[in-house]
């Protein structure tokens, strides 16, 4: 399992400790969701309500087309 998070905190140290593979990066940042991405078969996608949301699903959506 994997996560990305904005920033490193006691929350994503609680779950590096259980086994998930944390990766610290931005959702509107291409590079940092396909650098997420890679590997992966599926993904589950939650991003607050706030700007941006469309562009980060966007990439998210377009990603895994992108050849490896």
């Amino acid at each position: 399992m994997r996560t990305l998070v904005r920033k490193e905190s006691e929350r994503s140290e609680r779950l590096e400790s259980r086994g998930v593979d944390v990766i610290v990066g931005n959702l509107a940042d291409l590079d940092d969701v396909a650098r997420a991405l890679q590997g992966i078969f599926s993904a589950y996608f939650v991003f607050p309500i706030e700007a941006g949301g469309i562009q980060a699903s966007a990439y998210l959506r377009r990603l895994p087309k992108r050849p490896a």
